[in-house]
């Protein structure tokens, strides 16, 4: 699989994440092989989780629903995450965060991101 790592981004729903979300991953971890090769997307890559609620909580229900589901299918969740509360009011009219802590907690968890997937990926070459 070409990719090294993934980044999700969820909303929160009545204190989990979205069924589609996890529809998606169940279906993707089931798969076992592309055509007659042996193929297993998601163990053992990096992932990171933002979340967003429109509350005070940010999403960090779903974001820790969403680890635990990640983790349990041995993918390689990093630490730092990105909680945007109030989502609806968190974005300027460009698309960019208004809070600078927002854009700070974002750049860290993409830097993480990339050097674990870095890392892992060389180990592989």
């Amino acid at each position: 699989v070409a990719h090294d790592g993934i980044l999700i981004a969820t909303p929160e729903y009545n204190g989990s994440m979205p069924p589609l979300l996890k529809n998606a991953i169940d279906w993707v971890s089931r798969v076992r092989k592309d055509g007659d090769r042996p193929l297993q997307p998601l163990p053992g890559k990096v992932v990171a989780i933002c979340s967003s609620s429109n509350g005070h909580f940010a999403g960090i229900r779903s974001a820790a629903h969403l680890r635990a589901v990640l983790s349990h299918i041995q993918m390689e969740v990093i630490a730092p995450q990105c909680s945007v509360p109030n989502a609806g009011e968190a974005f300027d009219e460009n698309g960019d965060f208004v809070a600078e802590r927002l854009r700070k907690s974002m750049h860290n968890v993409c830097r993480t991101l990339i050097e674990r997937a870095w890392l892992l990926s060389a180990r592989e070459r």
